[in-house]
């Protein structure tokens, strides 16, 4: 099944507002980014020979290690 990159954003916005209250309430400070691919530097970085290897990257700081200086910080992606 192929979707436009139109199609597979709201497909994703749709998975979001659909995650249960307890899962939404801990996703503050995050922005889902969306790429077709992944570069090759993030390949090579992480070790990845195909570029379909990789189909999802949280990069920030785990919701179990924020503390009280988590305040005014770059959203994690």
């Amino acid at each position: 099944m192929r979707v436009t990159e139109e199609e597979f954003e709201e497909l994703v916005t749709e998975a979001i507002s659909s995650l249960p209250k307890k899962f939404k309430e801990k996703m503050e400070n995050i922005v889902v980014v969306i790429e077709s691919l992944p570069s090759q530097e993030l390949l090579r970085e992480m070790k990845i020979k195909s570029p379909y290897g990789l189909l999802g990257l949280y990069r920030g700081v785990p919701y179990t290690r924020r503390g009280i200086w988590y305040r005014n910080v770059m959203p994690d992606k």
